[in-house]
This record gives structure tokens, C-alpha cells and sequence, in this order.
């Protein structure tokens, strides 16, 4: 496997880079080790697209950085290109994020976390958003409950709420199961001025919100 590291500065540049050694090799996997300065996000994510469209060899791609945020990326190439594996591996950050304020205030700055319990989830998602919009908050932490499925419809209800609160920065759905990506996916498509991103556990969720 070619193991390539991509800087923070001029992302376009060193990809480009990268994947101009990887055509002329003609490697078919690849592990893309991606600097703690670049956030994963949409904008990545259709970077690595039309570089990997150019490398028609790829048919493996690993993408290694801190932010759980990653696995967004991988999940939503993985949507996008169904004939390239891709997976997310988080790693070690080599810096300490600063702590987050734990309570809300009227600024918004810190986050909220709230629970979608229940048969229906209608009622909880609706309350979650409501609480976080009366907070403005900026970060919004969804917990699933476990034995929930992920599908559609679910997808549809967060999008819906999600639209209506406009100091929502970022939105982390919480969820074991790995289709939480896809939940992530989508909303990321349907909202796309909010970063949204999947997490195995509350915990993980917590701190990303407080090192975002």
C-alpha cells in the first residue's frame, strides 16, 4: 500500500501532487495520512473525489487523521464512488484541543447534547432542536438510541430540524452502528452550510465538540 502525507497548506496543490505519483505508479491502494490542520468536510471530500476519478488504478483508499470527522469523508466518497473502497482510520492528535465550556450560554459557544429516545422519534428530535435553537447553540450533539434503526425517514426528520436552526455550526449524530455514516451523509447533502459528522460513541462526540 502507498502511504502519502498530505500538508495542511495549498491542500489542492498537494493533492494534485499525490495523485500524480499515484497515476504514474499505478498503485491500487493507498493510505492517505492527512494533516490535524485540515478539517474534514465537504470541500475534502470533492477534492479527493476528482483526484480519485483521475486514478482509474485506486481501488482502495484509507484516509488517517485525528477528527472523527473523517469517517464523514469516507462515507460520503464511498456514496459518491461505490467502485473504490474507502475507509477512515482516526489517530493520535499531536496537539491538545482547549476545553469547551461544559455549560451553555447565551453566546452559543458551547454545545449541547440531547437524546432521541422512544418509539418515535419525532418528539425527541423536535425537542433536541428546539433546546438547541432557544441556546443558539453552535454544536449540537444527537444521541441515537442504540437499538434504533438508522434510515430515511430518520434522516428526514434531522434534516427538517436541523434547516430551522440557523446557529447550528455543527451537528454530531451519535450512533454504534456503522450506517450512522450514511445518516451523516445525508444530512451533509441536504444541509450543507452545517458540518455534520458520525460517531461511534458519546463520548468520541464530546470530544470533537469540545476541540471543534
Amino acid at each position: 500500500m502507498s502511504e502519502i502525507h498530505i500538508g495542511a497548506e495549498g491542500l489542492e496543490r498537494e493533492l494534485a501532487e499525490a495523485f500524480s505519483r499515484i497515476v504514474e505508479d499505478g498503485a491500487s491502494e493507498i493510505r492517505l495520512t492527512l494533516h490535524e490542520a485540515i478539517t474534514p468536510n465537504h470541500r475534502l471530500a470533492e477534492l479527493l473525489r476528482a483526484q480519485v476519478v483521475g486514478a482509474p488504478s485506486v481501488r482502495r483508499v484509507v484516509l488517517s487523521h485525528p477528527s472523527p470527522g473523517v469517517r464523514f469523508v469516507a462515507s460520503s466518497l464511498s456514496l459518491l464512488m461505490p467502485q473504490v473502497v474507502f475507509h477512515a482510520i482516526t489517530t493520535p492528535s499531536k496537539s491538545t484541543p482547549a476545553p469547551a465550556d461544559p455549560s451553555p450560554g447565551p453566546s452559543g459557544a458551547s454545545f449541547l447534547v440531547a437524546h432521541v429516545a422512544g418509539t418515535d422519534p419525532s418528539q425527541s428530535v423536535e425537542e433536541a432542536f428546539a433546546q438547541a435553537a432557544r441556546r443558539r447553540s453552535r454544536v449540537l450533539v444527537l444521541v441515537l438510541d442504540a437499538d434504533r434503526h438508522v434510515d430515511r425517514r430518520l434522516v428526514t426528520l434531522v434534516s427538517d430540524a436541523l434547516e430551522r436552526v440557523l446557529t447550528l455550526e455543527m451537528l454530531l449524530v451519535v450512533h454504534p452502528s456503522p450506517s450512522v455514516g450514511f445518516l451523516a451523509s445525508g444530512l451533509g447533502l441536504r444541509c450543507p452550510r452545517v458540518r455534520v459528522v458520525a460517531c461511534a460513541n458519546e463520548l468520541e462526540a464530546r470530544e470533537l465538540a469540545a476541540g471543534r
